[in-house]
């Protein structure tokens, strides 16, 4: 084991974004993970906040000569926001081991410390080592340098750049953080178990990447503090003019640019939900802000289709007018409209339905992208998500407003979703589209049409086989558990168990036996906990105000944006609404 040296850790921050060329190492589900996540048995840390204390103590005692053992850590004092300060340390026992780090560097003494006990050092290269899969698992060392395995994520060094990308490694950030300069170089890949203690005194808590080890409890007792924390982070997200925040790095403490009115409608129904669980004003009065603003970058037209037109109103936003901006929109107006009976924004919501009518073609599919002046050329794209988004609106406002052609638009739009689109697909081609699941429960309720039902559930049986396809990787990580996709993101595992909460609702109502989708809800549900920021997630981030109760991208991409919580928080509804049995 090396003796006792001085580490420290790069802060990178605007270098990783000002120098952001990277190497692509996205590996598909069937490609190896390596080696069995190694852990540390529970007996083993038992002494944890003992070492923390004898830690702090020695820190004001001279410093400790040379040491050998068979025992390595590292100690480092966490500066939110900056540089973390480390030290590593040397010693036949673990404690030993710690006290040798810390002695001499009374900057130890107080604040957050973070202990890193080092498993293994293997002999690796970059890139052929650097596993996407063990962003943040393992640290990185060369020479007298190491990069610990939380700071790979927290300073930046492997990171997402757009939700449907892979993750990369930013190679220049990570070339200065180890002082080489090759793009291919020798380095140890260290792996260790580690431990945060918030302030002397506290507990210890394991974390694995930035989260706690433990797997999250998704019974509804445990789901009422993430549900609490999830629904006041919305609140947060909502400024007094009504604009709410799209994206935020936690890293920096910053809100990011962009916006996303899509979301932002999304997000105002979210807020709705929530009023409707807790029956707090405070998400009637932010949803009332949201409404206004988003209805400030509408605008209106005259436009007709073959069912119909008239008057309608679209989101401003790029160079089309989105199907699903409208749709949830009208979504949003809907719910505002049933919860509070407030009939303000009713005249929008006539036209947003009116604009979906308009944009449904003779065979009941929906354009997705209507051009921006009447009759000019439409862009052929189509969105997998907007046909259900639209369906969905419709259905909610005919609750409120029962013209029969917003039933009858939505009737055609899904039936063309079930006989056209989805036709003769089996779980492995089917979309799980989570938007079509809520729309066919609403539908079925209003028009008793079993084939919303069947549809439904094959979706349902969808999700299921999509997380089966995934089961067994969390042998060598954990935190995959429960998750889609590789690396697996908080997003997809939530919008799916929103899906999966709205067929369980359509089963109970019909006496379908769909038991089977409950443990796949709460799987997905505790693997997207791991990405919320609890109390005790944000040591590491400079304005923990800003980011407690939201959810991250996923277990790599620590970036918040408002529907990341949104989804996250009908998710965890709809684990409440539909617990595990024995």
């Amino acid at each position: 084991m090396k003796a006792r040296t001085l580490v420290p850790a790069v802060a990178l921050g605007g270098v990783v974004v000002g120098l952001a060329v990277g190497v692509r190492v996205f590996l598909r589900p069937e490609t190896g993970h390596g080696d069995a996540e190694r852990t540390l048995p529970d007996d083993e840390w038992a002494g944890a906040q003992d070492w923390f204390a004898a830690a702090r103590n020695a820190a004001s005692l001279p410093a400790a000569t040379t040491a050998t053992g068979p025992r390595e850590v590292g100690l480092c004092r966490i500066a939110p926001g900056a540089a973390s300060r480390c030290v590593s340390g040397v010693g036949a026992t673990w404690a030993e081991a710690v006290v040798h780090a810390a002695s001499g560097n009374d900057w130890l003494a107080d604040g957050t410390l973070r202990l890193e006990l080092v498993l293994e050092v293997a002999p690796s290269t970059f890139p052929a080592d650097a596993s996407p899969h063990q962003a943040g698992t393992r640290g990185l060392r060369v020479g007298p340098r190491t990069v610990w395995p939380s700071e790979v994520l927290i300073d930046g060094l492997f990171s997402t750049p757009d939700e449907d990308d892979p993750p990369v490694w930013k190679i220049p950030a990570l070339q200065q953080a180890l002082g080489v300069s090759s793009d291919t170089f020798a380095y140890e890949s260290v792996t260790t178990f580690t431990l945060v203690q918030a302030a002397p005194g506290q507990p210890p808590r394991p974390v694995y990447r930035l989260h706690g080890r433990d797997w999250p409890a998704t019974d509804p007792a445990s789901l009422a503090r993430p549900l609490h924390l999830a629904a006041d982070h919305l609140v947060h997200l909502v400024s007094p003019e009504g604009r709410i925040r799209y994206r935020y790095d936690p890293r920096a403490g910053r809100a990011l640019a962009g916006q996303n009115l899509l979301r932002h409608a999304g997000t105002t129904w979210s807020l709705l939900r929530a009023n409707e669980r807790f029956g707090d004003p405070r998400f009637v009065g932010a949803a009332d802000r949201a409404l206004s603003f988003l209805l400030r970058h509408t605008g209106t037209d005259v436009r007709q289709g073959p069912h119909g037109g008239g008057r309608v109103r679209f989101v401003l936003e790029g160079s089309n007018h989105k199907l699903g901006g409208a749709g949830l929109s009208l979504l949003a107006l809907a719910t505002w409209q049933q919860q509070t009976g407030d009939t303000k924004y009713e005249e929008a919501a006539k036209q947003f339905a009116t604009h979906l009518l308009s944009q449904q073609q003779e065979s009941g599919e929906f354009w997705s992208y209507a051009p921006k002046v009447e009759g000019g050329p439409r862009k052929p794209d189509r969105s997998e998500y907007y046909p259900g988004e639209a369906v969905l609106g419709l259905v909610a406002w005919y609750a409120s407003d029962p013209d029969p052609r917003w039933l009858d638009t939505a009737k055609r739009g899904a039936d063309w979703l079930i006989d056209v689109r989805d036709a003769g697909k089996g779980p492995g081609k089917l979309a799980a589209d989570h938007w079509l699941m809520m729309a066919l429960e609403r539908l079925h309720r209003v028009t008793g049409d079993d084939r919303y039902v069947e549809h439904a559930i094959r979706l349902a049986e969808t999700v299921a086989f999509q997380q089966q396809r995934q089961a067994g990787h969390d042998r060598f990580h954990p935190d995959y558990r429960g998750g889609f996709y590789e690396p697996p993101r908080s997003t997809p595992a939530t919008i799916r168990a929103e899906g999966l909460g709205a067929v369980l609702d359509l089963c109970a109502r019909t006496n379908r036996d769909c038991e089977r989708f409950v443990p796949v809800l709460h799987l997905a549900v505790g693997h997207a906990l791991q990405s919320q920021y609890g109390e005790d997630d944000t040591w590491w981030t400079p304005r923990p105000e800003d980011v407690v109760g939201g959810f991250a991208g996923g277990l790599v991409d620590p970036e918040l944006r408002n529907d990341y919580t949104q989804h996250a928080f009908c998710a965890l509804l709809a684990a409440e609404r539909h617990p595990l049995r024995d």
